[in-house]
């Protein structure tokens, strides 16, 4: 008696995992928007069914989570651990900046409440918030400084692109003359370098006015608090 025989090759089910389906629905949001993500066009990008993809996550919102995580993952928090506060929040804030543009159409999902955010969005946060509280800053005031340096860095990111657009895109000599001048003479030097160094200024900047505010002695000792704001 001959038994059936069993097929070989590749499995007539696409496989599916997290890495695949974050990967394929970024895709998707950065083509086309987030609205443009439902788990039937990922399901139809990733060439399954809906009920396969529902296997995996419980709704698109639980993905949206996924790409959030993966952007945030690297995001690097280590210059906490090494240098004084002043310098650590410089390097995290350029990080953060450069995962930013890097993602720049999925900067709405990035502004999303941080409370219910993913793990590694969250554990971003209480990093900060630690080494400022270890450093003296006073807690009731931490979240306000870790909104003003990312109400920066989005903002960084948005007029990047739309100086940069505005000199590849259209010809505003007319109406602009001296902008256009200068957008032409920026393109002509590199200005990478002065770029981040410029960015540092402005995070500087912004700690040190809080902290001026709250009565924090910044220097590379740790931070003291003399006179904490209620």
């Amino acid at each position: 008696m001959t038994g059936s025989r069993r097929s070989v090759g590749r499995p007539r089910t696409r496989l599916l995992d997290r890495d695949g389906i974050t990967l394929a629905a970024k895709n998707i949001v950065t083509s086309n928007g987030v609205n443009a993500l439902t788990m039937a066009s990922l399901a139809s990008a990733l060439g399954v069914t809906p009920s396969a993809l529902y296997n995996h996550a419980e709704s698109k919102f639980e993905i949206l989570d996924w790409i959030r995580e993966s952007i945030y993952d690297g995001i690097d928090v280590s210059a906490f651990d090494t240098k004084p506060l002043p310098e650590a929040l410089e390097d995290w804030a350029v990080n953060y900046l450069e995962a930013v543009v890097t993602h720049r159409q999925l900067l709405q999902l990035l502004a999303i409440s941080r409370t219910s955010g993913p793990e590694k969005s969250l554990e971003m946060y209480e990093r900060v918030t630690t080494a400022l509280t270890d450093n003296g800053w006073p807690l009731e005031s931490c979240v306000l400084l870790i909104e003003s340096i990312e109400a920066f860095i989005f903002g960084a990111t948005v007029k990047e692109f739309f100086h940069q657009r505005n000199i590849e895109e259209h010809d505003i000599s007319a109406i602009a003359p001296t902008y256009q001048d200068a957008l032409e003479r920026r393109a002509q030097v590199d200005c990478e370098a002065k770029k981040e160094e410029f960015f540092r200024v402005g995070v500087r900047a912004i700690l040190t006015w809080n902290a001026e505010q709250l009565g924090v002695t910044i220097d590379s000792e740790p931070l003291r608090a003399d006179c904490p704001l209620g």
